[in-house]
């Protein structure tokens, strides 16, 4: 296996090497045509594939997708974007998570979700994603995410829309439909969107752990059934060519179903066995989420707007599992039989509010402020009907509400642009389970960015800023989870907020034919949090729980490369290289590491036709062996490959795909107390190929209207 490994990681190498030798030069043109409640004249804009702003990426998409059926398809071909279809993650290089927006509108949308959103909604309407890197005082400074803003056309008097049909079998069949409905007539824009998905598969683990005079070793076969399909509309409403009014509703269900056997036998020596047994379990978890949004934007002026938004949610995460296990003990010839039945809720409800404005003070400073109140309430429900174990029945109810306010003030002068802010953010909690307790904080978060446009195109940019990471409800729920007699896990009720620094310099190369993106990141990140693990050697139970395990300090080099001089060849590429200095906060622990992580990926596109009809690619990832002070993982590999088509004036997509035609297990070592310890190999990635169709639809409406082009209208769709 190791040999395997090591022959993977220099095929990704060499392809990155290719790809950042073969250096030339081409242009590309972008047409941009915006819509208000009047028709706009046509605009064009001439730039490159990436156009670099202050702390985000501008990436042109209407060359890249073409043979595309979905959104999540086009993001893999957008430089410094990880898209792993394997595992449905989607990712920006060098930041923790995600959040999405949709025409500069950002969506609530839970990191779950987010995968399955992207794969519901068409390529074929997306004319650019901008790529947020630094998203700065204005959001959230809940975790270190970064935001795609995916930006679609906007056409005036117009009804059609696009289907979607994808089928693919690894060890089990999965099928993927979705539909989308576009309307625009004189005032009124409508969007109707429609998904079902149906996932099934069998993934495998195997793990060993290491008590003081005793070892276990267990292996688990489980079979998943997902389904899911989601429904959302959206209307906007142009009250003047100033003022806009919009009403969004999106309803979710997602089910998931598993069915695992797990056998495990115990050991004092290799001829000396204590016991073996078996574990059968059954889990069933319906979500269902309900999201509705207001929005009103009012612009008094190009330099000067105020915008609204409300969003109310309803999220309801049901729990359903059982399990029953049999265990022999040969010392004492001798058999347990343990049961479990037990049923949980959670259910989130809440609403978040933000009110922003802008306007241009003297000097050409533009300056924007606003307000946020984000309020939820999380109770949970469990209870046993039967069971031969402790029983834990229950509620837990956690209410967490955050109020916000920001300021920042952007100013150009000459090639240097200045974004100086920041952002203070109160956080009252409560949680209530055998008693109530709270815990209140607020903390001043920063904002700054100095960036430098060179004539070539290349720039350079500084920036400086903090976040904090809340715990979620999995962090904290306090009930037990049974995976076996010998195995459990839990939440932590007591956790801390883990708050971060970063400080990053970026430089954008441009040369002929493509770009190469460099960033250097110092990160800080105090109480960061992992699962740990903690095992008793008396009665053989590893319990894992969410702790804020260790203190962070990294030195990242991250690096993205895209290359397009060749006709027939387009290149995307990238690597992470950090060093890394992790201290458990976990005193069972006591461990300190330094660590050397690397990740190398690469996407070759091979155009096959001078009309780009027919198109073919490849894509792999390698990531090092990562070590910290919960554990090791070992390295992991993946390639991917298939082929594309686009037919009838680019309305008609095809799609056929190999994944993980080669793939690694995830296998690693967990560190626990007293030299404790466990290791594991599981198989997750199997091989599965894939066919894909979508096609488009619509027509202009014949209607007669008055053409006009204004600056102050089409500034609001920039």
């Amino acid at each position: 296996m190791r040999s395997i490994k090591k022959t993977n990681k220099n095929d990704v190498l060499i392809a990155f090497i290719l790809g950042i030798a073969s250096v030339s030069a081409k242009a590309q043109n972008v047409t941009e045509t915006p819509a208000d409640s009047v028709q706009l004249k046509e605009v064009v804009v001439t730039q490159r594939l990436v156009r670099h702003e202050a702390g985000k990426d501008i990436v042109n998409t209407l060359t890249l997708r073409k043979g595309k059926t979905n959104l999540v398809e086009l993001l893999g071909d957008i430089p410094g974007l990880l898209v792993n279809e394997s595992d449905e993650s989607i990712h920006i290089q060098g930041k923790g998570s995600i959040k999405i927006m949709l025409n500069g509108r950002l969506k609530n949308i839970s990191s779950d979700d987010i995968y399955n959103f992207l794969r519901s909604r068409p390529a074929s309407n997306v004319t650019a994603v901008e790529i947020v890197k630094v998203p700065g005082a204005k959001y959230d400074a809940s975790g270190n995410y970064g935001i795609l803003n995916i930006i679609t056309e906007r056409r005036q008097d117009y009804l059609g829309g696009d289907i979607g049909e994808e089928f693919s079998y690894g060890k089990k069949g999965s099928n993927n439909a979705r539909a989308s409905l576009n309307y625009s007539h004189k005032r009124t824009e409508a969007n109707l969107t429609g998904s079902w998905n149906l996932r099934n598969d069998r993934i495998r683990e195997k793990s060993e752990s290491f008590f003081t005079d005793m070892s276990r070793v267990s292996s688990m076969t489980n079979s998943i059934h997902n389904r899911d399909y989601r429904l959302s509309g959206m209307m906007d409403y142009h009250i003047d060519s100033l003022s806009l009014f919009s009403f969004d509703v999106s309803y979710s269900n997602n089910c998931r179903k598993s069915n695992a056997v797990t056998d495990f036998y115990s050991f004092k020596d290799v001829a000396t066995i204590l016991e073996n047994g078996q574990t059968v379990s059954n889990t069933r978890t319906p979500r269902r989420n309900l999201n509705m949004s207001f929005y009103i934007d009012r612009n008094w002026s190009e330099d000067k707007s105020i915008k609204f938004n409300l969003d109310v949610f309803n999220y309801k995460y049901t729990n359903n599992y059982n399990y029953n296990s049999l265990i022999l003990h040969a010392m004492e010839n001798t058999q347990t039989t343990d049961d479990l039945v037990n049923h949980g809720l959670s259910h989130l409800r809440g609403l978040s509010g933000a009110l922003d404005f802008t306007t241009l003070l003297p000097w050409n400073i533009n300056l924007s402020t606003g307000l946020k109140a984000h309020v939820t309430s999380t109770k949970n429900d469990l209870a046993y009907e039967l069971s031969t174990i402790p029983q834990q029945n229950g509620k837990f109810i956690y209410d967490e509400d955050v109020y916000a306010a920001y300021l920042t003030t952007d100013k150009k002068v000459g090639n240097y642009t200045f974004h100086l802010g920041g952002r203070y953010e109160q956080t009252y909690t409560k949680n209530k389970y055998t008693s109530t307790s709270s815990n209140n904080y607020g903390r001043f978060f920063p904002d700054v960015i100095i960036s430098y446009r060179f004539k070539s195109g290349s720039s350079l940019e500084v920036s400086v800023n903090s976040g904090t990471e809340r715990p979620g409800i999995r962090h904290i729920n306090p009930f037990v989870f049974y995976i076996n007699p010998y195995s459990i896990t839990l939440g932590n009720p007591t956790i801390k907020p883990d708050n971060w620094w970063n400080v990053r310099l970026t430089h954008n190369w441009c040369f002929d034919g493509g770009e190469l993106t460099t960033d250097l990141t110092y990160l800080w990140d105090n109480g960061a949090f992992d699962q740990t693990t903690k095992m008793d050697n008396e009665t053989t139970i590893a319990t894992t729980q969410w702790n804020n395990a260790q203190n962070e300090r990294s030195f990242i080099l991250d690096m993205s490369f895209y290359y397009s001089k060749v006709k027939w060849l387009k290149i995307i590429s990238g690597l992470e290289w950090s060093v890394n200095k992790s201290r458990s906060k976990m005193e069972y622990l006591n461990v300190n590491t330094r660590d050397v992580e690397q990740m190398y990926y690469c996407n070759l596109r091979f155009i096959l036709d001078p009309q780009n009809t027919w198109s073919a690619y490849i894509n792999s990832s390698f990531n090092g062996k990562q070590k910290n002070a919960v554990g090791t993982l070992d390295p992991v590999f993946n390639l991917n490959c298939g082929l594309n088509c686009s037919l009838l004036k680019n309305k008609l997509n095809l799609k056929l795909s190999v994944r993980n035609l080669f793939a690694s297990k995830i296998s690693g070592t967990s560190y626990s107390n007293d030299n404790m310890h466990m290791t594991f190999s599981n198989r997750y990635n199997n091989l599965t190929v894939g066919i894909g169709i979508s096609y488009s639809f619509g027509h202009d409406l014949r209607i007669k209207h008055k053409e006009h082009s204004s600056a102050e209208i089409e500034s609001r769709f920039e």
